[in-house]
């Protein structure tokens, strides 16, 4: 009998702050979550202290550059400038990411300085581990998802109950076929405000857990590289970035039912018909299967999803990131006479009246 009990859901950024270091997480050989302030978008996941390293670099270099956190698995029909780009930026603005289309998308919008670099996750070290034999890695749904242009994808009180029962269901599923493996680990979202309910519910039902990747932890983007490269199946009930991240890592990646769908009450049939289940499923159709056996690693696609063929050379990255005296002083330089002008824009417009 599936242990469960009603969860409340609601979203609170305080809830990044969930560590465990369970004997799970040990085991794994999983490094520690440490918790870092965001300064700038490089900085989610601990990618600029990865690069830094990487690079060599001692000193806490500010980057002048925005870069693409995640797979955009929609159809890029339906994209729009706030998917990637919110807030006043200048066109002259500096934007990193894998994929084509939105390099396309904001040129013609008319950003100047798009530049195919590919997902952070693509300059990450392959961890020399051994995958275990017969395992899987359940990779449970985020309760709700980010979404730049409307603060996050709403979901009415039917909606709620649908995401909330796939989640039942799914734990439901795992429960039902753990002992077709030798090892089995339950992977939540640190970002959940019932994370800690989630990992007691767990427990409860005799489910290893771990936590997955915290836009605040500096080695989260490693921790998953680890995690995807110990499993030799990564199952899960919703699309997103985890599905290219655990093909990458060479996992054999699937979703199953009861299929997780979001809605966007802001851009409704849009939304739904570029990013719903019936959407993915038709573009994806070999990741939604029956049974999970019929899953199945594809790595070359996901490098491409990723757009790790564009991934730069160390001078490259120290040039688009302005990690040089020069690279700042031109940063801040900018940013101090963008400021200077939109200081002067606003003062005359309001005497002028």
């Amino acid at each position: 009998m599936l242990a469960w009990y009603s969860c409340i859901c609601s979203y609170s950024m305080e809830n990044y702050i969930l560590t465990m270091n369970s004997k799970s997480e040990r085991e794994l050989s999983l490094p520690d979550i440490e918790l870092i302030k965001l300064n700038q978008s490089t900085d989610r996941f601990g990618f600029s202290y990865f690069l830094r390293d990487n690079l060599n670099i001692k000193l806490p270099y500010h980057s002048f550059c925005g870069w693409d956190q995640g797979w955009y698995y929609g159809n890029s029909d339906v994209w729009i400038e706030e998917d990637f780009i919110s807030g006043d930026v200048n066109k002259n603005f500096t934007y990193l990411t894998g994929d084509k289309d939105c390099k396309i998308l904001l040129n013609n919008l008319g950003y100047r300085n798009v530049v195919m670099a590919g997902l952070p996750f693509c300059y990450i070290d392959f961890p020399k581990v051994d995958r275990i034999k017969n395992s899987a890695i359940f990779m449970l749904p985020k309760q709700v998802t980010q979404c730049a242009h409307i603060g996050k994808i709403y979901q009415d009180k039917d909606k709620d109950r649908f995401f909330e029962n796939c989640r039942i269901k799914f734990i439901e599923y795992i429960n039902g076929v753990k002992n077709d493996f030798d090892k089995v680990v339950v992977c939540i979202f640190p970002g959940n405000s019932d994370s800690e309910e989630l990992i007691s519910v767990c427990k409860k039902n005799k489910l290893e857990v771990v936590l997955g990747a915290n836009p605040y932890d500096k080695n989260a983007l490693t921790r998953m590289a680890i995690l995807f490269s110990k499993f030799e199946y990564c199952i899960a009930n919703g699309i997103g970035s985890h599905i290219i991240y655990a093909n990458i890592m060479g996992a054999k990646c699937c979703i199953v039912d009861p299929v997780v769908d979001w809605h966007n009450a802001a851009r409704s049939n849009i939304w739904n018909d570029g990013f719903s289940n019936k959407y993915c499923r038709k573009a994806y159709p070999w990741l939604y299967v029956e049974h999970y056996r019929s899953a199945k690693n594809q790595k070359k696609w996901a490098l491409r999803m990723a757009g790790c063929e564009f991934k730069l050379d160390k001078n490259n990255l120290v040039k688009v990131l302005g990690w040089s005296i020069l690279g700042q002083i031109k940063g801040f330089y900018s940013v101090i006479l963008r400021r200077l002008v939109r200081g002067y824009n606003y003062f005359s417009n309001f005497f002028s009246h």
